[in-house]
């Protein structure tokens, strides 16, 4: 007898009797699957022990073949009961048939668009909940796209008279499956930006702080975050960053303004284009300042800092409207806090508003910004905080290379030391870029560095996996073997070769993989072993080392390659003849190697090829060698007297330097062309970098006889001149004669030669007997295309004094 209009097979689906179930359908036929009820409901079994979750009975139901796309009276099928009562296991259990006749998802998604709002709940709860797991999303969410998921939700914001729990619920459904490539695609072809955009006007902070969720994920991309810029939300942003504001005041919750923060940083991610349009809005610089001024939650603070970051990053204009509103002190200050996270947000910031802004960094380091950086260097021995702090410091010396010089000395020895003793490879790269500037300059460091041991860190790096490293470090090893003018650091040599460094830049020399690294290798080797004879004993003696390695190299099809290469066996010949003869025999160099750097429009690769040029002189076969070194001379001091860049003058006189003690003949060639005069122009330079290559560089010149004259003649038209030569060449080359007349002329108290008039009778103002003035020496020399010979050098320079 049925109860409640329930046949025995309805109470028994329900009761999840399944052995029952299956003996009533054995017993009177398959068509009980499908008998409904005569309550008015018309459920199924299917859909009786779906609704009580019978799993055996569903189990045997499916087996025996029940319709699992039945309805009952109120269109309910299996999927919406799962959806209204939670069941997610039994949905998977139902997608898991893969029956045709069965789309779970779409049914899901249409429940979702239901004008009933306790179904779109049911639904999106459902969907929500498919989609929670790693493994449910990949299993689930495609199908859910692919179904129109996307739209319907978009669809669900837009309306009007929708609950703000659904449109919040439409929301996290987004967001669970934005991961997915194509999702943003259909936001942005959906207008779901300026959907977003609208529910900023919310007064609900969940629902607003939902849509900032979703415009910070979507618009890392610049495509959607320009339209959203287009869609006026910029404006719509800061009005919310400031009732946010005053809202974290009266102490409500603040996640709406860490969300609107990290949404605006999220913009001005995106590109260069967004971050020059965010500059547009007149409103954005106070509002970040007056942030900074008033806002004491340290969190706050963390993301705020982030968000100045991203605004200023890279973009001038951005960075100069931040100080003009007073933004950089209130950095300094966070920098001095007690909290590490909120010091390094600020530390993070100062670096992206001083990166290539001159200005910046000259505001942060007259309002005191370097000497808290420096306090948290020398305290701190965390990895993460010392890259913070000394990137910071590095971004602040700018691109000067004397103001990089001063703070590299600030920054000291011992902690670039541990920088290249620490684990971080960007603590790493950074001490040798900064070891490299310090150990470049005119000042002479090798001792100290030999003290802290540096030789053996750059050889240990040698093992490093990162090739930019091993490239810093190879570099590194020239500066510290060899100082300005190709003084010999001895200590240094010897300590490199001592620690293995030899068997390494021989390996790397011979057989890395990369030919910049190749002809790097073989430069550190020639710095190691000249003026050394023990070096040069064992490297000459290593049984994989041969020249042709590197005269390979002056045929790379890298021109920097070739151009080191020039460099490599320019210093294994400087001042060896022995070297020179095994450089020929091996194969040897022509002039078609120099000629191409020679015409060059970079005035540093033309002093390079005019170096090497004097120097291999002898060696370049199809060349006359007096031809050849005239050449070289003149155009390396025609540059000293040109207007160039600080590191092309300086280099410039430190090829004087490096020449004025090399074969019998050349300083005297150099002196004759107005060198020393040029040298002396160089010493009134406010750049450390060139007045200490210049003053090293008349160092060697005063033990010629005429470039002491010409030295002496100039100190006492300028009496500062002499005190900047002693004071670069204390310790090292300088000739007694002219220390001698100096002090002669001192005790006599000579009064200081008038530079306007010439205290020579017979001379012209400005002019002395027997020094070549720079209107003498003619015009520029051209250099021929096929061969020296085919030029004509107009200068008064002798060309016996450099035949060799």
């Amino acid at each position: 007898m049925e109860s409640k209009g329930w046949a025995p097979i309805h109470q028994a689906a329900f009761r999840n009797y399944a052995k029952q179930v299956q003996r009533i359908v054995e017993t009177t036929g398959a068509d009980q699957l499908e008998t409904v009820t005569q309550d008015g409901l018309r459920n199924t079994p299917l859909l009786l022990a779906v609704l009580r979750h019978s799993k055996q009975a569903i189990d045997v139901l499916v087996g025996l073949g029940a319709d699992v796309s039945a309805l009952n009276a109120h269109n309910y099928g299996v999927v919406e009961i799962c959806a209204s009562q939670g069941y997610t296991d039994l949905l998977e259990r139902f997608i898991s048939l893969k029956n045709t006749s069965l789309d779970v998802y779409g049914r899901l998604i249409k429940l979702f668009i239901s004008e009933d709002d306790k179904e779109t709940l049911c639904a999106g709860r459902a969907i929500l909940t498919l989609g929670s797991s790693q493994e449910g999303q990949e299993m689930h969410t495609p199908s859910l796209i692919k179904g129109g998921l996307v739209m319907v939700a978009i669809n669900q914001m837009k309306k009007k008279n929708c609950k703000e729990e659904v449109k919040e619920q439409a929301l996290s459904i987004l967001m669970n499956v934005l991961e997915d490539p194509s999702v943003k695609e259909q936001i942005y072809k959906s207008d779901g930006l300026t959907v977003l955009i609208s529910l900023l006007h919310t007064e609900s902070p969940t629902l607003c702080q939902g849509a900032l969720l979703m415009i910070e994920a979507i618009v890392s991309h610049e495509k959607y975050a320009s339209t959203f810029l287009q869609c006026n939300g910029l404006p719509v942003l800061l009005k919310v960053i400031r009732q946010a504001k005053e809202s974290d005041r009266e102490g409500h919750d603040d996640n709406v303004l860490i969300a609107s923060l990290n949404s605006l940083g999220a913009i001005a991610r995106a590109s260069d284009s967004c971050r020059e349009a965010v500059s547009k809005e007149n409103e954005l610089f106070p509002l970040l300042v007056q942030l900074l001024q008033e806002t004491n939650s340290k969190h706050h603070l963390i993301v705020l800092c982030k968000a100045v970051s991203s605004v200023v990053m890279c973009h001038h204009g951005n960075q100069t409207a931040f100080i003009e509103k007073n933004g950089v002190t209130p950095l300094i200050s966070l920098v001095k806090v007690k909290n590490r996270e909120v010091q390094l947000s600020a530390i993070n910031t100062l670096n992206s508003l001083a990166e290539g802004n001159e200005a910046a960094q000259r505001l942060v380091q007259e309002q005191g910004g370097v000497k808290p950086l420096m306090q948290l260097l020398k305290k701190s021995r965390l990895v993460g905080t010392q890259e913070a702090v000394a990137g910071a410091l590095w971004v602040l010396a700018g691109t000067d290379i004397d103001d990089q010089r001063n703070m590299a000395t600030m920054i000291g020895i011992t902690h670039l030391s541990e920088f290249l003793d620490s684990p971080s490879e960007d603590l790493q790269l950074l001490g040798l870029e900064i070891f490299s500037i310090l150990a470049s300059g005119p000042k002479d460091f090798g001792r100290a560095l030999a003290g802290a041991g540096v030789p053996q860190l750059l050889v240990r790096l040698l093992h490093s996996n990162n090739e930019r490293i091993v490239l810093a470090s190879v570099r590194m090893m020239r500066h510290i073997c060899l100082s300005i003018s190709w003084i010999p650091n001895t200590e240094n040599q010897e300590m490199l070769f001592n620690s293995q460094g030899l068997s390494f830049l021989v390996a790397l020399m011979s057989y890395s993989h990369s030919d910049l690294l190749q002809a790097e290798a073989a430069c550190a080797l020639a710095s190691a072993v000249l003026g050394n004879r023990g070096n040069a004993e064992l490297l000459y003696g290593h049984s994989d080392f041969t020249y042709s390695f590197i005269l390979r190299l002056l045929y790379s099809q890298f021109r920097e390659v070739r151009l080191l290469a020039g460099v490599a066996i320019a210093t294994f010949a400087f001042n060896n003849m022995a070297q020179q003869k095994q450089i020929a025999e091996a194969g040897g160099v022509h002039w078609h190697n120099f000629q191409p750097f020679l015409l060059s429009s970079d005035p540093l690769e033309r002093l390079n090829a005019a170096f090497q040029c004097v120097v291999l002189s002898s060696i370049i076969p199809d060349q006359k060698p007096a031809s050849i070194r005239a050449l070289g001379i003149k155009t390396i001091v025609d540059i000293m007297e040109e207007p160039h860049s600080k590191p092309v003058l300086a280099l410039a006189a430190d090829c004087v330097g490096r020449l004025a003690h090399t074969r019998a003949g050349i300083p005297s060639a150099i002196i004759s062309i107005n060198a020393v005069s040029v040298l002396c122009d160089l010493m009134t330079s406010s750049s450390e970098q060139i007045q200490g290559s210049a003053a090293i560089a008349l160092g060697f010149l005063s033990f010629n006889h005429n470039g002491n004259r010409q030295l002496l003649k100039h100190c006492r038209e300028s009496p500062i001149l002499a005190k900047t030569l002693l004071q670069y060449t204390r310790g090292r080359r300088l000739s007694h004669y002219f220390l001698d007349g100096w002090k002669h002329l001192t005790k006599l108290g000579l009064p200081p030669i008038r530079v306007g008039g010439s205290i020579y009778p017979d001379c012209k103002a400005g002019s002395s007997p027997g020094l070549a003035t720079s209107s003498s020496r003619g015009t520029a020399v051209h250099i021929p295309s096929l061969t020296p010979s085919q030029f004509k050098v107009t200068n008064p320079l002798n060309m016996h004094m450099v035949r060799m």
